[in-house]
């Protein structure tokens, strides 16, 4: 358990082939977990919330990290920021996590000095950012968005499931996109393959396990 620290509950920095895994990450001051300047790391199967910046936060800051896997985790409940925050990385693979009640984006992919690219957001349950986009994607080269479920994102206009503000390619496919405020989908840079914008009929009290087996996020 890994609480109440007055800067990041767990900090990864200029770290290669570091394992964080099944640990609770919560009330931290700044981020939950922290991955600066760092290439093959495994962030799983952690529980991460109520920390006051991201969830989780992968950095390069003009270096780029490279091959990072952030799986299987859940995270909700940052009270400043996204869930996932990804800034200056190359081949990253968010997959198999559930991102959901965070205060600005559930993930949001940007990149400074370096565009982020070969960033791949795979089955994943996205559901209920407050404010802002389920994913938004900005300044990133080149990504994949596919067999996600994202659900009931945003409280205004301009907030989307999937929003782009970035000159890259970002290919979309095999989503589950329902209830987002402004609509599914709005952007530069989006190539969609197939999508189903309808109720994924998962179960949103409890497990977000699915909950019909006529669900459109079955086999996709």
């Amino acid at each position: 358990m890994v609480c109440s620290n007055l800067q990041d509950g767990i900090n990864i920095n200029l770290g290669s082939g570091n394992k964080v895994i099944n640990n609770t990450v919560f009330s931290n001051y700044n981020y939950g977990i922290y991955a600066y300047q760092n290439s093959g790391n495994n962030i799983a199967s952690n529980a991460v919330f109520s920390n006051r910046l991201a969830g989780i936060y992968v950095y390069g800051n003009g270096v780029t990290s490279q091959s990072n896997i952030v799986c299987s985790n859940v995270i909700y409940g940052s009270y400043t920021s996204a869930g996932i925050d990804v800034n200056d990385s190359d081949h990253l693979d968010i997959f198999r996590n559930l991102v959901r009640n965070n205060q600005t984006f559930n993930i949001r992919v940007q990149g400074g000095v370096d565009k982020s690219t070969n960033v791949r957001i795979i089955n994943n349950t996205i559901y209920k950012s407050a404010n802002e986009d389920g994913i938004s994607w900005q300044t990133a080269s080149w990504g994949e968005v596919y067999n996600n479920i994202i659900i009931s994102n945003g409280s205004g206009a301009g907030d989307y499931g999937i929003a782009s503000s970035s000159s890259g390619t970002v290919y979309v496919g095999y989503n589950v996109i329902d209830c987002n405020f402004s609509g599914p989908t709005n952007g530069t840079g989006l190539v969609f393959v197939t999508n189903y914008f309808t109720d994924p009929l998962v179960n949103i009290s409890a497990d977000f396990s699915i909950t019909n087996s006529s669900s459109p996020a079955v086999d996709n």
